[in-house]
């Protein structure tokens, strides 16, 4: 009788919780113990900075693994998550603290993205945390949707610099220093929404600077001296990319020159809580 088929998926492991090194061996015992899972190899560990989410969190330990399945990816994805949770895997909030996270990187050469399931995960081309120890176990494996090898999206992260994948605001970029700093954001590989109040085009323009660096760019107009386009301006940096890594407060009122030197102290004063505040 030949063999049962399988399909050769690869998951992340990440903790940053308890013993770490201890949870993820368990993670590989577990797997192995499951009916229709194979662990075929698992990389070394290594221990990354944590990546948004909550700022204090202690260093995370990860991994890769390649695993020899009979289960469907939904059927995978549930005893992932079966792990987890017996290895005290507790959500709170998005990306915080974690005992043990296992991701389902790949699945074959499926390629989906619903309510229960996205392949290949979103992002894991943006993550050296994951690419590293992917490439160790899997460095000529091909992404299904950029056709670049794992050992190539590596490289080409590396090329990118410190701040790859990761989301950015800065206000009031439309020039000068806030115009600096999202270039230097895009110059590390981060994704850069610029804001500004008055001229859209000015802030297109340096849009432009920034995609030419290789990452997303995106313009978002509002008054920071009004409440309500605050909580907007935040609503829709949010919603754009699905969250924010990193937020610059750089936006300022100008009380000292052009028609604003002549102003009364108070009106200054007001314009500078306003905004700045």
């Amino acid at each position: 009788m030949p063999p049962p088929m399988h399909t050769t998926a690869y998951i992340a492991l990440g903790g940053n919780l308890g013993d770490r090194r201890h949870n993820l061996n368990e993670a590989l015992r577990l797997l192995g113990q499951q009916p229709g899972v194979t662990v075929v190899r698992h990389s070394t560990y290594h221990e990354t900075d944590p990546v948004g989410g909550p700022a204090g969190q202690g260093k995370y330990l990860n991994a890769a693994a390649e695993l020899h399945t009979s289960l469907s990816a939904d059927e995978l994805l549930h005893v992932l998550l079966g792990v987890e949770q017996a290895l005290g895997r507790v959500r709170h909030e998005r990306d915080g603290p974690r005992t043990l996270d296992l991701d389902l990187l790949l699945y074959g050469t499926e390629v989906r993205a619903d309510a229960i399931l996205t392949l290949p995960h979103p992002r894991m081309e943006e993550r050296l945390f994951v690419l590293q120890p992917l490439t160790e176990i899997a460095a000529d494996m091909v992404h299904p949707t950029t056709g670049l090898s794992v050992r190539q999206l590596l490289e080409r992260l590396d090329r990118r610099g410190q701040l790859a994948g990761l989301r950015a605001v800065v206000t009031g970029a439309s020039s000068g220093i806030g115009q600096a700093i999202a270039l230097r954001l895009a110059a590390a590989g981060a994704d850069v929404i610029v804001h500004g109040r008055r001229s859209r085009a000015a802030l297109e323009a340096v849009a432009r600077d920034i995609a030419a660096r290789g990452v997303r760019a995106s313009v978002l107009q509002a008054d920071l001296a009004d409440p309500e386009q605050c909580r907007s301006l935040v609503g829709s940096a949010w919603d754009l990319w699905n969250g924010v890594d990193i937020w610059i407060n750089n936006a300022g009122a100008d009380t000292l020159t052009g028609a604003a030197s002549q102003w009364s102290f108070e009106t200054k004063l007001s314009q500078l809580l306003a905004v700045d505040v």
